[in-house]
């Protein structure tokens, strides 16, 4: 069974590699590299069953944290950098606060 998993997470591994490598815009070669990190993640959690040994539990745990943080961090730059991003994708610069969008309802009269 640990080595069904260890093919798998290779396969995905080989996989998330080429969309790295081949991605059509930044958001994929940023998932792809979010990705390759959570394969890692996989990587050790199998490896600590595998062993029994739970020492390597806590570099599973800071690499899921930066690596959130990673993507994170991208979507914050992103936000800031709009013209970035691939001519299929698009990321309106400021939202409309949601008072001016919102339709407006006629207040209900008191009449009686």
């Amino acid at each position: 069974m640990i080595t069904l998993a260890y093919i798998l997470l290779g396969i995905s591994l080989v996989l998330v590699t080429g969309r790295l490598l081949v991605g059509p815009s930044l958001s994929d070669r940023v998932v792809a590299l979010d990705m390759l990190s959570f394969i890692a993640v996989g990587v050790i959690a199998v490896y600590t069953i595998a062993t029994g040994s739970a020492v390597m539990l806590d570099a599973a745990l800071v690499l899921a944290l930066v690596a959130f943080l990673g993507t994170v961090a991208f979507a914050r730059f992103v936000e800031r950098n709009p013209s970035l991003l691939g001519s299929a994708e698009t990321v309106e610069s400021k939202a409309t606060p949601a008072s001016a969008s919102a339709e407006r309802v006629p207040a209900a009269s008191s009449e009686g």
